[in-house]
């Protein structure tokens, strides 16, 4: 029988969640390090009304197998639109459904936000990852490269 799987919304910080959520970065990107979420970054994300830390939880126990941070961003153009960040699901749990909780759980709280659209990137060699937002509908929206800086 299968666990079952349900999303959440973290309302408090707890040292095991950080522990759990960083546990899964690498499997997001191999350059992340599997260290607990820093107490202050979990307490920022938790406290403010502009973010949120969503978890995928299987079993009884509720082991968190999933993690997306949400955000609401707001631009003197677009105007208000959801981000999505950090999303990633245990490979072990991939294909049984936890995905698709999770973008449940991600719409649901984008509504409650009276948020419109969400933006999120991924890479080209995340296939799967690709497969599966466009069946969900999400479209890509051009060909726009990301870039960064550090900032000293």
């Amino acid at each position: 029988m299968q666990e079952k799987i349900s999303a959440r919304l973290l309302d408090q910080y707890s040292q095991d969640d950080a522990r759990a959520i960083g546990a899964l970065m690498p499997q997001l990107d191999e350059s992340f390090s599997d260290a607990p979420v820093e107490q202050a970054h979990m307490e920022a994300i938790i406290s403010s009304l502009n973010h949120d830390q969503l978890v995928v939880e299987a079993g009884e126990e509720r082991k968190i197998i999933g993690a997306a941070t949400l955000s609401v961003v707001y631009g003197a153009g677009f105007g208000k639109r959801g981000q999505l960040e950090d999303f990633v699901i245990d490979e072990s749990y991939r294909g049984l459904g936890a995905a698709q909780c999770a973008w449940m759980a991600l719409e649901a709280w984008c509504r409650q936000k009276e948020m419109t659209s969400l933006y999120l990137q991924t890479e080209p060699v995340r296939r799967a990852a690709i497969s599966f937002y466009e069946r969900q509908g999400v479209k890509r929206q051009d060909e726009s490269l990301t870039f960064s800086v550090e900032i000293h």
